[in-house]
C-alpha cells in the first residue's frame, strides 16, 4: 500500500505550525523538537543520489561568517573589526570557509558538499 503524499496545504499548515511553536518559545522542547518540523518521508519517495540541506542561521553567526568571501574589498570595508583573516579553509580563489568548519572543508574537498552562495531577499530581517 503506498502512502498518500502530503498536499501542499498540508505542508504549509505542518510549516506554519511548527514556525508558530517556534516563535512562541525560544527553544523548543527535546520530545517536541523530532516532530516539529520533520514529517517522515516514506522510503519509496527517497533518492539514495543527492541530499539538499538547508542551514538556517539565527543568532550570532552569519552567512558571511561562514562563507567568508576572504578576497572581496567590500567584505574587508563593511567589517573592519568583524572580518575573518586568520585560519580560514580556503575555497577557491574568492570564499574559504570559517576556522571552525574544518569537516564541512573536507567533504568540500571530497565533492560531498557544494556551497550555494548569494541567495537570499533583498531585505532580511
Amino acid at each position: 500500500m503506498m502512502e498518500k503524499k502530503p498536499t501542499r496545504r498540508e505542508l504549509l499548515r505542518v510549516g506554519l505550525g511548527g514556525l508558530a511553536a517556534v516563535s512562541l518559545s525560544g527553544t523548543v522542547p527535546a520530545f517536541l523538537s523530532q516532530f516539529a518540523f520533520a514529517q517522515q518521508v516514506p522510503s519509496t519517495q527517497v533518492s539514495n543520489d543527492n541530499i539538499l540541506v538547508v542551514v538556517q542561521l539565527s543568532g550570532g553567526n552569519d552567512g558571511l561568517n561562514t562563507v567568508v568571501p576572504s578576497t572581496s574589498d567590500d567584505y574587508r570595508k563593511a567589517r573592519p573589526q568583524l572580518q575573518l583573516t586568520n585560519r580560514l579553509h580556503k575555497l577557491d580563489d574568492t570564499l574559504s570557509l570559517n576556522p571552525g568548519m574544518g569537516a564541512f572543508k573536507q567533504m568540500f574537498d571530497n565533492g560531498q558538499l557544494a556551497i550555494v552562495n548569494g541567495c537570499g531577499y533583498p531585505e532580511p530581517n
